[in-house]
């Protein structure tokens, strides 16, 4: 358990989502309700029974505009008894309790936060639970909202294996798990035309890296946050260095593949030319006729 986090009263905790409750799936084996923590998000709690700790980051005025919503959310909360962990104490949620960003980035050396679950996976580790459960957290691919989020929340999961926690995901999560198109067994297994799929994919990415995204800062806390988490990038616990700036055709080192690779690139030129310059000869003829 990291310094100043809080200790948690049980070993296991189940962190579910917004696809369907726990329903006991694995008292059993835990113990039942009285031997894990209970965790969920936003209105979760509006389908999950027995939850311990509601986590809520997006401000409640971005996800419910409408006045009678918010203040309906106001009085649900404050009529249940399990902590509201936001970006800070809100004055409308008794139970409300400032979420530790700043100790957790501090911890562990990065941001590397992509959703509300990442957070909820660092506390955690942090606090130091022994057995981390996911449960209905998809991420499917076909859902453009957490398809993005894969990434970030794998991480979490490999920090939270090689820290020695167990983990038990429900069989219908697409977590720590590779994608459709990809082989858990890389270079064992090979996709038969998956190119077309490489090639649709890097369509997709060229155009979102050519969007210009705009930001606002959602929290009086974002940024000093952010300025933590840069600060962090040469000294944390992943630190980023400068590469030397070299042309690739200038690090080629002398040996038999190379040279074939430059002779099968010569081929493949004078193969093109002479089916350009055969293409500008029709051209002409047809021109002529």
């Amino acid at each position: 358990m990291a310094q100043g986090a809080e200790r948690p009263k049980r070993k296991t905790v189940i962190i579910t989502g917004l696809f369907g409750p726990y329903l006991g799936e694995l008292d059993e084996e835990l113990g039942g309700p009285g031997e894990y923590e209970l965790w969920n998000c936003n209105m979760g709690y509006t389908i999950q029974p027995g939850i311990t700790r509601l986590h809520i980051f997006d401000p409640p005025e971005f996800w419910l505009p409408a006045e009678e919503k918010r203040n309906a959310l106001f009085q649900d909360l404050n009529e249940r008894d399990f902590p509201v962990y936001m970006q800070d104490v809100h004055p409308e949620v008794i139970r409300s309790v400032r979420f530790p960003a700043a100790e957790l980035i501090e911890h562990f050396g990065l941001a590397y936060f992509t959703s509300t679950i990442t957070w909820q996976l660092a506390q955690a580790i942090w606090e130091g639970y022994e057995r981390i459960v996911l449960h209905k957290i998809h991420c499917s691919e076909a859902c453009h909202e957490y398809f993005h989020q894969k990434s970030a929340l794998d991480y979490w999961l490999g920090v939270a294996v090689g820290r020695g926690i167990e983990l038990r995901i429900s069989e219908d999560s697409f977590l720590c798990r590779p994608h459709s198109w990809h082989s858990p067994i890389y270079g064992y297994h090979q996709m038969v035309g998956g190119e077309v799929i490489s090639h649709a994919l890097g369509s997709v990415i060229s155009q979102l890296l050519r969007a210009t995204p705009s930001w606002v800062n959602n929290s009086p806390f974002t940024d000093e946050l952010l300025a933590q988490a840069e600060n962090l990038k040469g000294s944390g616990q992943v630190s980023y260095y400068k590469p030397t700036e070299k042309p690739r055709d200038e690090c080629f080192l002398p040996s038999h593949l190379t040279e074939a690779d430059k002779r099968s690139q010569n081929e493949f030129r004078l193969k093109l030319k002479k089916s350009r310059e055969l293409a500008q000869a029709v051209h002409a003829k047809k021109e002529q006729a």
